[in-house]
């Protein structure tokens, strides 16, 4: 992200994606751009579980107004968790929270960065690389794999054909609704499709789903532990049971399919125990698409290095 690759129509502020040559027209008012008064930037920035969110969006903007006195590029910042930012800010934790803006910053090959960047910044009164603000071990090892593909983003479920259960607003796993979770497959790579396996996507992969016997995953069974605990606990412990469908002495680390184009591609359900028997599977099903919660997707992410 060394090289800015958006920029603010003078006329109307729209915030234009195509590259700022003498022939480029806003894409909202029409107006040809003025290179006096039009202000360019790297792209968006996010904040991820800091407490003093208005503190930092102050440093950020102070920045950016210097930026700009200066001629010199700025970040946009949103706090839409969908919007394409590349950069996400944490707080200076000992491993970086994992959250959906840093897993999302992970897969799309960005930065999750610490506050120092920001203060650092306003005092040399520009942007400073991100690079050595990359303080998160797990984030850096991960995005800079991402990094590597020729998409420079994260193939690491492009292999897996995926259907997301809906869920209700009481029960949403680890409180991510399923657009979020559709979004993390997405940015990974996966297609996503609805429970009669018709594509979700804008960029749908056409033909018949190839469908293949079951492979060892994650043991998904992890994240219906704290419902044990509940009135409900028989019946989650049971229906646990039929989504996980491994054996007890099974590996934890998460199983990806090959990045080598050939291989089969591998379809798989995410589901919760509350919810795993309104899927009816038949028996070709249970046979063919492995059922995982979604704390398998979360796994693979962080352990992609």
């Amino acid at each position: 992200f060394s090289t800015p690759h958006l920029w603010s129509c003078s006329e109307c502020t729209f915030i234009n994606n195509i590259a700022l040559t003498e022939t480029a027209i806003c894409g909202c008012c029409g107006q040809a751009p003025n290179k006096s008064n039009t202000a360019v930037h790297f792209g968006y920035v996010t904040l991820s579980g800091i407490k003093s969110k208005k503190k930092t969006n102050d440093l950020i903007q102070k920045c950016n107004e210097i930026c700009v006195k200066h001629g010199y590029p700025t970040w946009l910042l949103t706090n839409n968790s969908l919007d394409a930012y590349q950069v996400a800010i944490v707080a200076d934790v000992a491993d970086g929270h994992r959250t959906l803006k840093t897993m999302m910053v992970t897969l799309r090959g960005g930065y999750v960065v610490n506050t120092k960047w920001v203060e650092d910044s306003l005092q040399q009164q520009h942007w400073l690389p991100l690079e050595s603000y990359q303080t998160f071990a797990k984030w850096r090892l991960a995005a800079s794999k991402a990094r590597q593909s020729p998409s420079q983003q994260s193939t690491l479920f492009s292999q897996f054909d995926v259907h997301v259960q809906a869920r209700d607003n009481v029960h949403e796993p680890h409180r991510m609704p399923a657009e979020q979770v559709s979004a993390l497959l997405f940015a990974g790579g996966a297609q996503c499709f609805d429970r009669q396996w018709r594509s979700n996507s804008d960029d749908d992969i056409g033909g018949k789903v190839t469908k293949v016997k079951s492979w060892t995953i994650l043991d998904p069974k992890s994240t219906s532990k704290k419902r044990s605990n509940s009135k409900r606990s028989s019946t989650g412990n049971s229906k646990n049971k039929k989504i996980s469908s491994k054996s007890k002495s099974q590996s934890n680390t998460p199983t990806i399919a090959s990045s080598d184009s050939s291989a089969k591609r591998r379809k798989i359900i995410i589901s919760a125990a509350h919810i795993y028997n309104a899927l009816k599977l038949n028996a070709q099903e249970k046979r063919e698409i492995d059922v995982v919660n979604v704390q398998w997707l979360f796994d693979c992410i962080e352990k992609y290095t």
